[in-house]
């Protein structure tokens, strides 16, 4: 296992004292995508959004494991950059 193989992109929007809402998107797409949701959403909730490896800016993973054991790592590597322990995912195609 490699969470570390590749190079995240991951952004905050919204307060920082607001529940945390992580962000993802579906294959083929890009984080880019959430830019109505990043609007409707980042007045009540702090927004985490990150590119899954490969698209968007982030970089291909050394392994070019793209499993979803390792989407499932890399999320896991995201939620754990926070500070807080209660989450919400929104996954959007």
């Amino acid at each position: 296992m490699c969470v570390r193989c590749y190079a995240s992109i991951v952004e905050s929007y919204g307060p920082s004292d607001a529940p945390p809402l992580i962000l993802t998107h579906g294959w083929g797409t890009t984080s880019t995508e959430c830019y109505y949701l990043k609007r409707q959403l980042g007045q009540r909730f702090r927004l985490i959004v990150w590119d899954l490896p490969g698209v968007g800016r982030s970089t291909r993973p050394r392994n070019r494991d793209y499993s979803l054991d390792a989407f499932a790592d890399h999320l896991d590597a995201v939620a754990a950059q926070l500070s807080s322990s209660v989450l919400a995912l929104l996954v959007y195609l």
